[in-house]
């Protein structure tokens, strides 16, 4: 008899804000994917083609819980779960920065007597944060050769590379570990990252962050399913949405923001600036390659008087201006 494959439940990091919990994360069948330092190239563009081809499971219920409470809800129709509170918790903060949740699966339409679980990371909001940092990830933290011709190089990296075989952008690791620990050196300054990569990164992503000491946070993707109404505007807007997300949803901490030439970054926090100008410290910019976009970000930075706006081309001119505002010791 025909039997259905096993299901995979990928909890997301979520955050607990002063004002809001926000947990996400997708059920999907297994493919058995892992990833290893020597694994062959071969294995390496299958495991990425099997992210691609992602089986999903929706209308799955589950329960997750968290702090000792309960919540019961079903997968969309691309298998993601999502669970927002805006409740303010009852939690006192502490010297955790990094709960965790539960979540079960309670039953899934024709996957008859599988008992999954999984534990899901959140970050929680600490006293001693002095600002939280808002980074891009691709050509930011991440070389992804996004302005090569036709993105050819972004995509022979994407398919015949893993996590092991991904290379962080000069100088970022130690930047952002500075950034970690902050002035004080108690390392608590939270970080949450954007990407317009897809959700079926997501792990290839966090594993190449881990190897590389990058400090964790919350990831924001994009769903490249259907995209019909409400989700083509969250697909389209994506970057724009989650940075007012996570500004609204911290909104006594200060914030620095990370990006570079190859997207529209720049312009997404320069609207952020505009919205909160007294909540963001510092914007920096790296060039990736002088195309029309950079110049044209060249020239609207140029037209801003801010000293708050820095656009560079390596890590140690972020890294001196850091200093010189007092966000790194």
């Amino acid at each position: 008899m025909f039997q259905p494959d096993p299901i995979l439940i990928l909890p997301y990091i979520g955050y607990h804000s002063p004002t809001k919990l926000y947990l996400r994360g997708r059920v999907i069948e297994d493919e058995g994917i892992k990833d290893g330092p020597d694994d062959r190239f071969i294995r390496i563009i299958l495991n990425n083609f099997r992210r691609f081809e992602t089986d999903e499971i929706p209308d799955a219920r589950l329960r997750l819980t968290y702090l000792g409470k309960e919540y019961e809800l079903l997968t969309d129709e691309e298998g993601f779960y999502q669970l927002e509170l805006d409740l303010p918790l009852d939690i006192a903060a502490n010297a955790i920065s990094k709960l965790e949740y539960q979540v079960e699966l309670l039953e899934a339409p024709g996957y008859l007597g599988q008992k999954v679980t999984a534990t899901g990371s959140v970050i929680q909001l600490l006293p001693d944060a002095s600002f939280g940092i808002i980074s891009d990830i691709d050509d930011t933290v991440l070389q992804t050769h996004m302005t090569s011709f036709l993105k050819l190089r972004m995509l022979r990296k994407t398919f015949t590379s893993n996590a092991h075989g991904r290379s962080p952008m000069e100088g970022m690791v130690n930047l952002y570990q500075k950034l970690a620990f902050g002035l004080d050196g108690k390392q608590t300054n939270p970080f949450f990252y954007l990407s317009d990569s897809p959700w079926n990164l997501y792990d290839t992503i966090t594993n190449f962050m881990e190897n590389e000491k990058i400090p964790r946070g919350p990831l924001f993707l994009r769903d490249f399913g259907f995209n019909r109404g409400e989700k083509r505007k969250q697909f389209k807007e994506h970057k724009r949405i989650n940075i007012a997300r996570i500004l609204n949803d911290f909104p006594d901490l200060p914030f620095v923001f990370f990006g570079d030439t190859a997207s529209h970054d720049a312009d997404y926090y320069l609207e952020a600036l505009e919205q909160f100008p007294n909540r963001i410290k510092a914007i920096y910019i790296r060039q990736t390659k002088l195309n029309k976009n950079a110049r044209r970000i060249h020239k609207l930075l140029s037209e801003i008087n801010s000293d708050k706006l820095l656009i560079v081309k390596n890590s140690s001119e972020m890294l001196a201006d850091a200093r010189k505002k007092g966000l790194i010791a």
